[in-house]
């Protein structure tokens, strides 16, 4: 199987850089990310470019920081359910398309 994340570009070079993909604390987001197992095809939907980055895989099963303020994203640190993504999934790139592929191809 196949997931998608959905990030803006500043989140994506943060996933990029720090090979690790996370998700904020609400109830959709964990119940999306909770099904991707270790191994699994992962990639990257920049919102402001409209492209697909990848081809990533997941190198672990999902897993719940406990000091999430340690992170890569500071995001809103006053709003508890969108501020540090505490559910992550360390990555592996596998296939790194540097221009993405504009989703109107897709």
């Amino acid at each position: 199987m196949a997931y998608i994340f959905v990030v803006d570009e500043t989140n994506f070079w943060k996933c990029v850089k720090n090979r690790i993909f996370g998700v904020p604390n609400t109830i959709k987001a964990i119940s999306q990310i909770m099904n991707v197992n270790s191994d699994e095809k992962l990639f990257l939907y920049v919102f402001g470019k409209r492209k697909i980055f990848g081809i990533y895989k997941a190198k672990n099963n999902v897993f719940k920081e406990e000091n999430p303020e340690k992170g890569p994203w500071v995001g809103r640190g006053w709003d508890k359910n969108h501020g540090f993504y505490p559910y992550r999934i360390n990555i592996e790139i596998l296939k790194e398309y540097s221009e993405g592929v504009p989703i109107d191809e897709i």
